[in-house]
């Protein structure tokens, strides 16, 4: 039996159409972990949903948002409503370097927090107090808080609509 195609690919864009019409563009920087995705959104805002040909050139608005990957499941009308509407996979690879913002996270109870690697490489070992104080805990937000997300970071800094 083959093996079923990966929902994502790593580097792979995609678009996030935001609350005022307008749309935001990111892509994937871990889509093997299992247990989330992890992107990288820019700091940009286009008219339309196309990326812009010089989309590696913009900015990096968030360099590590955690999607559990709903967002691109298709939304019902009244769905989108509330969720706002699903975002939309592209074909377009990003032709460089491709890494997590963020590669360590802690995972478990609060009596036994963990340090997880999502690459990975490490296994998984027991968290100092420094890490236990600094590193995120596993985990993502769902609709539409990950929209609002990046239209709060988007917000907050001076851009222009493409």
């Amino acid at each position: 039996m083959a093996a079923a195609k990966p929902k994502f690919q790593l580097g792979q864009y995609f678009t996030v159409p935001l609350s005022d019409g307008t749309f935001a563009h990111g892509y994937f920087t871990e889509v093997a972990n299992g247990q989330m995705y992890l992107t990288t959104i820019h700091d940009l805002v286009t008219s339309t949903p196309d990326l812009p040909a010089d989309i590696e050139a913009a900015g990096i608005a968030i360099p590590n948002l955690r999607i559990g990957g709903s967002e691109f499941r298709r939304m019902k009308p009244h769905e989108e409503q509330i969720l706002g509407k699903s975002w939309i996979k592209t074909k377009k690879i990003h032709s460089g370097t491709i890494e997590p913002g963020e590669r360590y996270f802690i995972m478990g109870a609060n009596s036994n927090p963990r340090v997880w690697d999502v690459l990975r490489k490490d296994e998984m070992r027991p968290a100092s107090e420094a890490e236990r104080a600094t590193l995120k805990p596993v985990g993502f937000d769902f609709p539409p808080g990950t929209r609002k997300t990046i239209e709060k970071a988007l917000s907050s800094i001076s851009r222009q609509v493409h």
